[in-house]
């Protein structure tokens, strides 16, 4: 996992890791939604991403986050879509530092 972009995502007065796991989604497709969705530009389905994916994080840093998905949605600020951005401005990073020929 030190390999993969990663970056950290602002929720309720705390500071979690965020970064893409199986089992967010895995949790997020069994919650109804689809990467097709996302692509559609469906906020609902992007919510449900990131809030699985967060769920799943803050699991694997032994961090206490309880919130349903109705109150992650009430909670949220409106920039909390910019963490895929910053993903893949990490993505981009590790290409870099990996020499990927096709990015440079």
């Amino acid at each position: 996992m030190e390999s993969q972009p990663k970056t950290t995502i602002e929720y309720n007065g705390e500071t979690y890791p965020f970064y893409r796991t199986n089992r967010g989604m895995f949790n997020f497709e069994n919650s109804g939604y689809s990467i097709e969705d996302i692509t559609k530009g469906k906020q609902s389905a992007m919510l449900a991403q990131i809030y699985h994916q967060l769920k799943d994080c803050a699991k694997r840093a032994d961090m206490e986050f309880k919130a349903s998905f109705a109150q992650f949605i009430d909670n949220s600020e409106p920039d909390v879509f910019e963490v895929f951005s910053r993903l893949k401005q990490e993505a981009d990073k590790l290409k870099k530092a990996k020499g990927n020929p096709a990015e440079n």
